[in-house]
């Protein structure tokens, strides 16, 4: 429930803004209102007002998306066409992409405390920290790692424990300790860091957490060979990496 205070928040200011820039370049009031029902139904068509974690080119690219329907719409639907008020709605459109993308990351930036999902990591090895440290570096991630648990002395996983990772500053808790401090802790977003786990090992844990907590994922290993630009294809079930 908290997290709908962001996606209003962003809402609120972008029609305020929108509103004053279609004033400035007067536009009549009932094109304008037209116009804002067509921004705000594209952004929620591309998810901009979802309060996730998100790279910043993904989200420039959804929202270049978002814009370019916008205009696209706008000018097809504009009655009595004319060069100035088609360059009207391009200006409308450039102003507010920019503004939607400020806006969006201040926000986020604002409310970060307040919507970010309490996350406990399972594994304590080197990855299991890169990702811990962004959820605490990165402004934008809306993950905050609250505490990591050790597979230590679990028999169907110490082929997987790689020790504990001599930077973690976060509370550290034995496996057998996961189920009462998820509960206890309220922890909302669970991650489990154990790249080499078989598909066994992992049902073994999924089995334990599954009902108690809403978010669960798992880092997949990927032999190192996976990039930014390196997308999943499905082929009729398997999955593959190009």
């Amino acid at each position: 429930m908290k997290r709908i205070i962001v996606p209003i928040i962003q809402v609120f200011i972008e029609i305020s803004v929108f509103m004053i820039t279609s004033n400035t370049l007067r536009l009549n009031a009932g094109f304008e209102y037209q116009l804002l029902i067509i921004y705000v139904l594209f952004n929620f068509v591309f998810g901009h007002y979802n309060p996730k974690s998100e790279l910043i080119w993904i989200e420039f690219r959804r929202q270049i998306q978002s814009i370019l329907a916008f205009v696209f719409v706008a000018i097809v639907f504009i009655p009595n066409k004319n060069i100035n008020r088609i360059s009207s709605v391009v200006f409308l459109g450039m102003i507010m992409f920019f503004i939607s993308i400020l806006v969006n990351r201040t926000t986020r930036i604002m409310f970060r405390n307040r919507i970010s999902y309490k996350t406990a990591i399972i594994g304590t090895n080197y990855d299991a920290y890169r990702i811990g440290q962004i959820s605490k570096n990165n402004r934008f991630a809306m993950i905050k790692t609250n505490c990591y648990f050790s597979i230590d002395g679990v028999a169907e996983l110490e082929n997987l424990n790689d020790g504990v990772y001599p930077l973690i500053e976060e509370p550290v808790y034995s496996y057998d300790q996961m189920v009462e401090i998820l509960v206890q802790n309220q922890i909302d977003h669970v991650i489990v860091v154990l790249p080499k786990a078989e598909r066994k090992q992992l049902n073994k844990i999924l089995d334990e957490i599954i009902g108690i907590v809403p978010n669960i994922q798992y880092m997949p290993s990927t032999n190192n060979l996976m990039t930014f630009a390196s997308t999943i294809a499905d082929y009729d079930g398997v999955f593959l990496i190009l």
